[in-house]
């Protein structure tokens, strides 16, 4: 009988070290199931916007509205004397095209001068 119990017992310690590796392993691989396997690209315009808005002079700002790597309108400012004005001009450019498009998605600065603020999914 006692050989029976200590049978049962090892039974059980197995089983709590397998429950607690496949907690583990399922733990560590969780935060993986979260981020593709690579970054999607930003499409094309976006591209070519983000170009652009390298070559204004400082201080530059950039303010879209909707997904860099799909469907977005952005307005962009450069040659400004400070951030702050160069991110107003920006939002202002950025609802002009809102307005203009019929879009509800709210404008957001995305780049202060070689600052990206806004990160997206």
């Amino acid at each position: 009988m006692n050989s029976d119990m200590d049978r049962i017992r090892a039974r059980r310690a197995r089983s709590a070290k397998g429950h607690a590796l496949l907690l583990l392993v399922t733990a560590s691989l969780g935060p993986l199931a979260c981020f593709p396997p690579h970054p999607r690209p930003y499409s094309a315009g976006f591209t070519i916007l983000w170009n652009e808005y390298l070559e204004l002079p400082p201080h530059r700002a950039v303010a879209i509205a909707g997904d860099p790597y799909d469907r977005w309108l952005a307005g962009m400012s450069g040659c400004h004397a400070t951030k702050p004005k160069a991110e107003a001009s920006a939002m202002e450019a950025c609802l002009r095209e809102r307005a203009a498009n019929r879009q509800q998605i709210p404008c957001r600065i995305y780049a202060t001068d070689d600052e990206i603020r806004a990160r997206h999914r």
